[in-house]
């Protein structure tokens, strides 16, 4: 079921109307699509149990598209909760200064999931959530070294700065 699920989701990001349904009696697919369209509609018994999933409105450019769902994720920044929240409007927001901790090994250009730190439950245990997925611009082992620093002394840490940027804007995107 996760794997329908996860499919779904691909063909919805992609501007695609899906339905899963029950595939033992493939003839119903065809009473699915006239209730939606308008056609010979009969009553809603009639229709077989599904689960129609709408298609964004619009739909993710190829980039984006491929970010999220076509390069394997290597490693997870855990960034603030202010920085999280901001990176949906302005994915500029990701400095640096924002990062809390870093996990997994990395190098530059692969891919990473951006996310925060906060309650997931009653008691205040604190969960990881997901809040973006990009191409990160440095390894980890330099984020490690640079994690909580100001923009200005990455390049003194460092030895160089490839950008005050940790994801560049057209190698983000957001999932919130």
């Amino acid at each position: 079921m996760v794997t329908k699920l996860i499919a779904a989701e691909l063909a919805t990001a992609a501007g695609v109307h899906t339905v899963i349904t029950r595939g033992s009696e493939p003839e119903r697919v065809f009473n699915i699509i006239n209730f939606y369209e308008g056609g010979e509609q009969g009553s809603k018994s009639e229709v077989a149990l599904h689960t129609c999933f709408i298609a964004k409105p619009v739909p993710m450019v190829d980039r984006k598209w491929w970010i999220l769902h076509g390069i394997h994720t290597a490693g997870t920044v855990v960034v603030d909760e202010e920085s999280g929240s901001m990176l949906a409007k302005d994915p500029s927001a990701l400095t640096s200064s924002h990062i809390l901790r870093v996990d997994g090994q990395f190098v530059p250009n692969q891919g990473v999931s951006i996310a925060i730190e906060k309650p997931i439950n009653k008691n205040g245990e604190m969960g990881t959530v997901t809040v973006g997925k990009g191409l990160i611009n440095y390894s980890s082992k330099e984020l490690n070294r640079i994690k909580g620093c100001q923009e200005q002394l990455v390049s003194h840490i460092l030895g160089y700065s490839e950008s005050p940027l940790m994801v560049e804007r057209e190698n983000f995107v957001a999932l919130v």
